[in-house]
């Protein structure tokens, strides 16, 4: 199920909350939590039934690993060993075996057949999420022993089941027990409902429009003989713009949603276009992945302890398998060399030729630069295959001034809308504040000056916006990141 539909919006999310709520007030917190897994699972299964079983004998296999690691901590090494295996194996199973069976033909001249394999919805996410609890499990010197009710709410919990953001059970599992109080429930809701609409406007307001310029380099038909340096161009800045205001759109769905039912998510990008360096954009840009990736297997790995040649060592592993962890092809694992690749050089300049960035001093050149290098990086991201990506780079490096008249812009000017939308996204990924800025400025506005009257007007805001979004609405697009 989508968040972007009708059938979210007008009956499944109205129906689970005043049910949770009556929970809250009326019964125990088990039968809170019973709910939000009842509900979690129909929501996953929406779209593929089909795709209920695997999720749930992971929930299962995973807690009895939980339970095992806190009873027998002596053999825990070798429990979390097992799990991790068993995780990673269902993962490659899934998303990577026909893959594999690519690169061996390739390489040995063979020529076996493909598994016929369906890549179940959110797999990616859901076996990351438990492997951090084992491994925390593991880590842990008082091990955490959650009943299954509570530790299936926190797999589960649907607003951030799909597409994350990456939670920490450690942070999520207490709040599933915590007794909400009525003097905080309203504000929460409010915040909520604010920070879920912005995030459905930049997903159909902004994102969705944007698709028309993309498909003009990246459409599955599109013949890339007859494109140009303006077609690859366009259709590359409307894709940096429409995978931010997508996932990011996504991200501030599922904070709001989890406000509303009193669970704090954590923030997944903090405005990433603003960054001076691709280290920086990295602690700003899909947060929780980032800090997966360093607590979960930079860090394992050796980070930067054990001198420079593996710390830069480490660093390339972690972004190449945090680019396969995207996605089986090649496309994924250049996009994830050249962010390593990037990381270390920056790394590089600055432990070992720190006058060299004093030429790099100014703020708005540095963050033109890093632009332009996650920009070359999405086209990986974004293309069919590396072939198709290669290609329409070199029509991109393919620039010469009397391409920038009015008669060679004509293949873009049609898309008013999405031009429009491109230029608003502009502004707002460079200029205006982030979620996390509107979201402090509005808890300071209710929980300590109490401003009612800017809260009434917000709220007719908000409704505008809603009412724009729904008139839009009429065929939900999937979300991009659904892919992964």
């Amino acid at each position: 199920m989508l968040f972007n539909s009708y059938e979210f919006l007008f009956k499944f999310f109205p129906l689970v909350l005043v049910l949770y709520y009556i929970a809250i007030f009326k019964f125990s917190t088990a039968v809170r939590n019973l709910i939000l897994i009842v509900s979690s699972l129909y929501f996953y299964a929406y779209a593929n039934v089909s795709d209920l079983a695997l999720i749930v004998l992971s929930i299962g296999v995973n807690y009895v690993l939980t339970l095992l690691i806190a009873k027998y901590p002596l053999r825990k090494h070798q429990l979390v060993t097992l799990g991790v295996i068993l995780n990673l194996s269902v993962l490659v199973w899934y998303k990577y075996i026909n893959f594999i069976v690519s690169i061996v033909n390739d390489t040995f001249k063979l020529d076996w057949a493909s598994f016929e394999t369906h890549l179940p919805l959110a797999i990616s996410f859901f076996t990351f999420q438990q492997i951090s609890f084992i491994v925390d499990q593991y880590r842990a010197k008082k091990p955490a022993k959650p009943d299954f009710e509570t530790y299936s709410t926190a797999v589960l919990f649907f607003p951030h089941l799909i597409a994350g953001p990456l939670v920490e059970y450690k942070n999520l599992i207490p709040q599933l027990g915590r007794k909400m109080r009525l003097s905080r429930w309203l504000p929460k809701i409010y915040l909520g409902i604010l920070i879920f609409t912005l995030g459905l406007s930049k997903k159909i307001i902004i994102a969705d429009n944007l698709n028309s310029l993309v498909e003009l380099a990246y459409g599955t038909h599109v013949d890339l003989t007859s494109i140009g340096f303006i077609e690859s161009l366009f259709a590359t800045l409307a894709y940096t713009f429409q995978l931010y205001f997508d996932f990011s759109g996504y991200s501030d769905m599922a904070i709001g949603l989890g406000l509303v039912f009193g669970i704090a998510l954590p923030f997944n990008f903090n405005s990433p276009y603003k960054a001076t360096s691709i280290v920086d954009f990295w602690r700003r840009w899909h947060i929780t992945l980032s800090t997966f990736l360093r607590d979960y297997l930079y860090i394992p790995l050796g980070g930067s302890r054990h001198g420079e040649v593996k710390h830069f060592r480490n660093l390339f592993l972690t972004m190449l398998i945090g680019g396969i962890w995207h996605g089986a092809g090649w496309q994924f694992v250049i996009w994830g060399a050249w962010h390593g690749g990037w990381l270390c050089f920056v790394h590089f300049l600055h432990k070992k030729v720190p006058q060299f960035m004093a030429l790099f001093r100014f703020k708005f050149l540095n963050q033109v630069i890093t632009f332009i290098c996650v920009m070359i990086g999405w086209v990986f991201f974004r293309a069919n295959n590396h072939h198709i990506a290669f290609s329409i780079l070199r029509k991109i490096a393919s620039f010469r001034p009397e391409y920038l008249q009015t008669a060679t812009l004509s293949p873009v000017i049609g898309f008013k809308s999405a031009l429009l939308a491109m230029f608003v996204a502009a502004v707002m990924a460079f200029a205006l504040p982030n979620t996390i800025a509107i979201l402090r400025f509005y808890k300071w506005q209710i929980f300590k000056k109490q401003n009612f009257w800017l809260l009434a007007m917000t709220g007719l805001a908000l409704a505008v916006l809603i009412n724009i979004c729904l008139l839009l609405m009429s065929k939900p697009v999937t979300f991009l990141y659904y892919q992964f």
